[in-house]
């Protein structure tokens, strides 16, 4: 089941195949879904995943998918670019506790694109 991500722009921005493991459209390996969080591979906890959003810490979006509900005002979406060859996950670290959830709002995040998952 392919998920696309955009970005507050609404360039097609991430992907999963497999509704775990996020890619750019380059093939780069950039973060993974463990239940409603959102981790890169270093085990760093970088946001939730929630009624189609992916949300950073302040729980202002940052992707959101064809179905997410809610959230920002959604930009006209761009048409999807071919996918690259993906490149070989790194291995998943010991992952850091997640922060307490905050309140989802109705605003974009700042963070946005690869520097999120930075």
């Amino acid at each position: 089941m392919l998920s696309i991500y955009y970005d507050r722009t609404g360039t097609p921005a991430v992907y999963s195949e497999d509704g775990v493991h996020l890619f750019s459209f380059s093939g780069h390996a950039l973060g993974y879904i463990e239940k409603d969080s959102v981790y890169a591979y270093t085990g760093r906890h970088l946001g939730w995943i929630e009624d189609g959003w992916i949300r950073d810490h302040a729980g202002e979006g940052v992707f959101f998918a064809d179905d997410a509900t809610g959230g920002p005002e959604k930009p006209v979406r761009s048409p999807v670019p071919l996918r690259k060859v993906k490149h070989v996950k790194p291995k998943k670290q010991v992952r850091q506790l997640k922060p307490v959830k905050t309140m989802k709002t109705r605003t974009w995040s700042r963070t946005g694109g690869d520097a999120f998952f930075r």
